[in-house]
């Protein structure tokens, strides 16, 4: 099966569609396009998740802004490289786009063949975006290519709703009319989902990430230290204050540890200042951006992993901490999942949301007691392989396929 992934950014913030679940298809068989607004260097992903090259394209996609001779110019290319294409591959399929192109007379045959004819170029049998604003962006891609489509939610999306205007609301529901479904990591991102956009709650899918539990289950080698491990973009809503603050009571406690903070992002330069301000820059690393290598480093040193998110999904990052045998202490953010992923007090600890007394004192009870730590990380790892592996996760989304294709 060909699925067509429309991204804003791929090597960059779209890593979170192509390489957590773009990569698990093209293992699983499937022929992934993957169509970018921008586009960095790709040899970084096939580099690290050891892709099959022939499975995964990458292709550009021309600017919107068709006002200047150039992007005008591009568009114009990209449309009759496209059709040709197109007519050697499917001659009737192109016809019927050219129709459906019409179908809003000639100001809307113009701006259709403009902005819709380059995706001609690409085969799939699904599209997906990887977001509503992408969504939103190409409305009418499903349709006129005649192709189901799918969204996918994720927390800053519902977020971004709820607090929208009810004429901005509205906006989006019509212009996720023609999606088939709307794809969330978990029950409780899907209930906001439902709730946000009652006209679509038909739609919603739950495909949760998944780890490939035998090739990411090693056992950790110890550092001299206690290491509490996250791994995040340092943006709104990290909560990287939270755990800053909760970090400087267990050195005030006098408790040794080192926390190493993986991922880049505005909020990287003023975690560090904050760090310096608490007298912490001895007892946290920043480690920038990892590739999936120093990742799988990182946790095979870990003994515990942290996440103090004010706004997230249930990432891939904590599931593979959690396969790696780490016992985790999250945040309990409404709709966000990891309630679902972490048992309290079996395979982690969940605290409440902006609770630094609380995050403390249960980091601090994982780095006295070694023991309980494993045992919770051993129930973590099983909680992933039976809930969690990537076998589950490629079996959900081949339902979700199906269903939209039937």
């Amino acid at each position: 099966m060909n699925i067509l992934a429309v991204v804003e950014e791929f090597p960059g913030a779209s890593d979170v569609f192509v390489v957590e679940q773009g990569s698990a298809l093209v293992h699983a068989g499937y022929h992934v396009t993957v169509a970018a607004g921008k586009r960095g260097n790709t040899q970084t992903i096939y580099r690290q998740d050891a892709t099959p090259r022939a499975n995964l394209t990458v292709r550009s996609l021309a600017p919107l802004d068709s006002s200047g001779v150039r992007p005008l110019a591009t568009m114009l290319a990209r449309a009759v490289i496209a059709i040709a294409r197109s007519m050697v591959r499917s001659p009737f399929g192109t016809w019927r786009f050219a129709r459906r192109c019409r179908a809003g007379g000639r100001s809307a045959l113009r701006s259709n063949l403009l902005k819709y004819t380059q995706f001609l170029a690409f085969p799939a049998d699904v599209v997906h975006f990887e977001s509503p604003a992408m969504a939103a962006r190409y409305p009418k891609l499903g349709s006129l290519l005649g192709l189901p489509s799918v969204v996918t939610f994720r927390a800053n999306d519902v977020r971004a709703l709820e607090v929208a205007s009810d004429h901005k609301r509205q906006a989006t529901i019509e212009q996720l009319r023609d999606v088939r479904a709307i794809q969330c990591a978990s029950n409780g991102l899907a209930r906001r989902t439902h709730d946000a956009l009652s006209a679509t709650s038909d739609k919603i899918r739950i495909v949760r990430p998944g780890v490939a539990i035998a090739r990411e289950s090693v056992d950790a080698s110890p550092a001299e230290l206690p290491v509490i491990a996250m791994i995040a973009p340092l943006r709104y809503p990290a909560g990287l204050e939270y755990l800053l603050l909760a970090l400087a009571r267990l050195r005030d406690d006098g408790i040794a540890f080192e926390a190493r903070i993986a991922g880049g992002g505005p909020l990287r330069a003023y975690g560090k200042y904050t760090a310096s301000v608490l007298g912490l820059s001895e007892n946290v690393k920043w480690l920038g951006p990892l590739t999936t290598d120093s990742m799988a480093d990182l946790l095979d040193t870990a003994q515990i992993y942290v996440t103090s998110a004010l706004e997230e999904d249930v990432t891939r990052h904590s599931v593979q901490a959690m396969a790696h045998g780490l016992a985790m202490v999250t945040a309990d953010v409404f709709g966000c999942g990891y309630t679902e992923l972490v048992r309290d007090g079996d395979n982690g600890f969940v605290v409440p949301s902006r609770d630094v007394a609380a995050l403390a004192d249960r980091l601090r009870r994982l780095i006295v007691d070694p023991s309980e730590s494993r045992a919770m990380g051993r129930s973590a790892r099983e909680r992933v392989a039976a809930e969690f592996s990537i076998e589950s996760q490629n079996r959900q989304i081949d339902e979700l396929y199906a269903k939209v294709r039937a």
